[in-house]
């Protein structure tokens, strides 16, 4: 349990250190400490943003290990096609939920462009990855070779995108 805790700190450090380093928030009041690394001028509005930007990043991340779990416990005999598919099914609704927030705080809330493409990339992620699951969801159905082979191929994008905008590459 405690290396699960460790593991989950140590990814939020990453996504929030390389979400800041890579998008900002679209302030231009930015200093530099001694060491001469970036930081964005704490504001209420670049708080919230960060904060999107950091949940939208773990949620990703997330997300593309769950349906890659359920994939696997399905093919292994782990889980039945019934089960996997009201899990997938689940994924598919909460995914659509965030996408349609996310487009909701985007309109509304958001005025900079570079916190704007921050958005639109993890809505264009997330859309990747409810390919993915649907790519599963026709594979339980179906059991056809060609399926399970949009899953990979959509697998592995979704993974350099994931890494991408998280800085892990």
């Amino acid at each position: 349990m405690l290396k699960k805790i460790i593991f989950a700190l140590a990814l939020t450090a990453l996504v929030s250190s390389s979400y800041a380093q890579k998008y900002g928030s679209g302030s231009s009041g930015s200093s530099s400490d001694s060491k001469n690394t970036k930081t964005t001028q704490s504001t209420p509005e670049n708080d919230v943003l960060e904060t999107l930007g950091l949940m939208g990043g773990v949620s990703l991340y997330n997300t593309y290990i769950l349906i890659g779990a359920i994939s696997d416990a399905y093919a292994n005999k782990g889980y039945t096609g019934e089960l996997a598919t009201e899990l997938l099914n689940k994924q598919v609704a909460l995914i659509d939920a965030q996408i349609q927030q996310y487009k909701t705080v985007s309109k509304s809330f958001v005025k900079k462009t570079d916190d704007k493409v921050a958005i639109t990339t993890i809505n264009e992620i997330f859309e990747g990855l409810k390919t993915q699951a649907t790519h599963v969801l026709e594979y339980i159905e179906t059991d056809e070779v060609d399926a399970a082979d949009k899953y990979e191929e959509q697998r592995l994008e979704n993974w350099a995108k994931i890494s991408e905008f998280l800085g892990m590459e």
